[in-house]
């Protein structure tokens, strides 16, 4: 499964293993995919800023093929 790394990613949580990471707030998933070779996880902050469904996607998939996890912070907690 594509995230199957998540598993990985919270095993170290869990063990208190020190996770690095950072939060993405630009729109070109070519850095992501740079990011990855060297970050457990990245932060992909929809609540202050303007990022599209369509680049958070481009972000989640830059992630892909790397042990790097994608989180997601949504813009508000409405169902619709």
């Amino acid at each position: 499964m594509f995230l199957d790394h998540a598993d990985t990613f919270r095993t170290k949580l869990k063990q208190g293993r020190t996770c690095l990471g950072t939060v993405i707030t630009f729109t070109d998933p070519t850095v992501t995919e740079v990011l990855c070779q060297v970050l457990d996880f990245v932060w992909i902050d929809m609540e202050h800023n303007a990022l599209t469904l369509e680049t958070v996607q481009a972000h989640i998939m830059a992630t892909k093929g790397s042990e790097t996890t994608p989180l997601v912070r949504v813009p508000w907690n409405d169902p619709s």
